[in-house]
């Protein structure tokens, strides 16, 4: 039993590598998850950019068309201009949308976009405050829900939902994700093998003053001693181990 155990204990090399290699691993494995992280902050603080832009956009069109229809600034002169928003905000590249009261009810544009994804998001514009919701109805689309209010001298009056398609910006941060990684593995690789070849030159060394040892050991338990080797020993110019 005391043999094969002898046999299973690793040397100082194989040692040293695997706690090098678990270091790398660990370090991996933390700047991984932040890159992950910091690449879909990115993503993020992009898209509030961009829902922001559309907001504002939007409450401009609505106030240019309630002047322009003669329309009072309440829910009723929303409600009464809700087709003229619709057809507006298409134009402006809002395909996917749909028009509501400040109670929720449809009034006017794709009714499949009040129903999808309402949640908290809409309750919250029913609030007063703009959200948003992102989906993933495939493993290569990403789709965002906004629900914003519509607010007019501080009052609103009623609610606006876009269903925005963002898979290309989603895609873009996935390919740029899986580079950062393939990249990083290469220079962890790289790393790797350069720390195992000049660990394996600085312990050269110490393998041939552990077979020293073994033959002297050896030379001893036979009561002879090979002096010349010890000579040669001695003579090596080190002043390391």
């Amino acid at each position: 039993m005391s043999r094969s155990k002898g046999r299973c204990r690793l040397g100082i090399r194989q040692q040293m590598m695997l706690i090098i290699l678990g270091l790398f691993l660990a370090g991996g494995g933390i700047l991984s998850s932040s890159i992950h992280a910091k690449l879909w902050q990115s993503l993020e603080a992009q898209i509030v950019r961009e829902l922001t832009n559309l907001q504002e956009n939007t409450l401009v069109y609505i106030r240019q068309l309630l002047m322009l229809r003669g329309a009072n600034n309440d829910e009723e002169g929303f409600g009464q201009i809700a087709e003229d928003i619709v057809a507006q905000l298409r134009r402006m590249g809002g395909n996917s949308l749909c028009v509501l009261d400040t109670k929720g009810q449809y009034l006017s544009g794709n009714s499949q976009v009040q129903e999808a994804q309402a949640g908290t998001a809409l309750a919250q514009a029913l609030a007063g405050n703009a959200a948003f919701t992102l989906t993933y109805p495939d493993a290569d689309t990403m789709l965002v829900y906004l629900s914003m209010p519509v607010t007019i001298e501080e009052r609103t009056i009623g609610i606006i939902r876009y269903r925005q398609d963002t898979s290309r910006l989603y895609l873009q941060i996935r390919q740029n994700e899986r580079l950062v990684y393939q990249i990083t593995a290469a220079v962890y690789a790289l790393i790797f093998l350069l720390l195992a070849f000049f660990i394996s030159r600085l312990l050269v060394p110490v393998g041939k003053l552990t077979e020293i040892t073994r033959q002297v050991v050896r030379d001893l338990s036979r009561e002879q001693v090979d002096m010349q080797m010890l000579a040669q020993l001695a003579d090596s110019g080190r002043r390391d181990e």
